[in-house]
């Protein structure tokens, strides 16, 4: 693997926490920020920050950034070269998401490859969320793909409501097997609204259908599926986004920190996508850094966001 100094332009590991703001050209402005767990440490976040081609992404390291560097390059290079020919990205179909998800698993092929050898406990991999800019005539869209637990939240101009666009794989995924999928589903995103507001643990002691939240909570960064292993779905989507209208790319160091609501809040105390990104990473490294006693979601880890305002 090439050093951060020698990667694509595209890529960057953002090691020293530093900040980076980009413009593409009457699309999207936006800004990064990334900070390690440990002052000084290594940074296993990988980002994609493409202004060519409007390409972003956040590959969040597992046991090191070998995987996560590997994803980032090989997905921003699969992409590039599709979008030297950009009739070819048809959102308004299948065709488009059935791309992203065979990207996905040629490279998830490409990270077995670079984990034989390796100890089961010890094989590095990565989660991958790839978001794609595109416009047709007078429209603009946001394409997105995922496996694991990197999130992207949506604002549209003047909103009040924040809305995730993405779906973790995580261990709310195994609850409610034995519902129909609508049931199932509505189970699932209200588990995943309590898990996401909860601070205290008297916040998770009602619980939802007999099912024990806190036990849920503690088994948080269990992932169903990573991209070295993708075992179900790809994640994918699409919407049509406006002028004014805000995005945020993040890590889980970001949202297993903060709660929903103190997400939402930054986006409506920010007022440039670079107080965005540097507002959610700075709150999360802090939360990070306070005991459980003090805030049961604590928890060290690398933050990165990217944030992004549609022009």
């Amino acid at each position: 693997l090439l050093s951060p100094a020698h990667m694509h332009r595209g890529i960057e590991s953002f090691i020293d926490g530093g900040r980076r703001e980009r413009e593409l050209a009457r699309l999207v402005k936006s800004a990064v920020e990334s900070i390690p767990s440990k002052e000084g440490g290594q940074n296993e976040d990988v980002l994609i920050n493409d202004s060519d081609i409007g390409l972003f992404g956040v590959f969040d390291g597992l046991r090191g950034d070998g995987s996560s560097r590997l994803a980032a390059q090989s997905i921003e290079k699969r992409i590039s070269s599709i979008c030297e020919n950009p009739s070819s990205i048809n959102i308004s179909e299948s065709g488009w998401g059935d791309k992203l998800i065979g990207f996905f698993r040629e490279v998830s092929k490409e990270i077995q490859r670079f984990q034989q050898g390796v100890d089961k406990a010890r094989k590095p991999d990565t989660t991958a969320l790839v978001v794609k800019f595109v416009t047709r005539g007078n429209k603009k869209f946001v394409t997105w793909a995922g496996v694991g637990n990197s999130r992207m939240y949506f604002r549209q101009k003047d909103g009040l409501y924040v809305e995730l666009l993405t779906e973790d794989d995580d261990a709310v995924d195994q609850v409610g097997g034995d519902l129909n999928t609508i049931d199932r589903g509505k189970l699932q995103r209200d588990i995943r609204s309590k898990l996401d507001q909860a601070s205290q643990p008297r916040d998770l002691e009602r619980g939802i259908q007999g099912i024990d939240l806190k036990y849920l909570f503690s088994r948080r960064s269990i992932l169903t599926q990573t991209l070295g292993d993708i075992r179900g779905e790809v994640r994918v989507g699409w919407r049509e986004i406006e002028e004014g209208d805000t995005l945020v790319l993040v890590s889980d160091g970001v949202h297993r920190n903060l709660t929903r609501e103190e997400i939402s809040e930054w986006f409506h105390r920010s007022g440039t996508p670079r107080d965005l990104a540097v507002n959610l990473a700075r709150d999360a490294r802090n939360r990070s850094r306070m005991s459980r006693e003090e805030n049961m979601r604590a928890h060290p880890d690398d933050m990165s966001a990217i944030a992004i305002e549609v022009q």
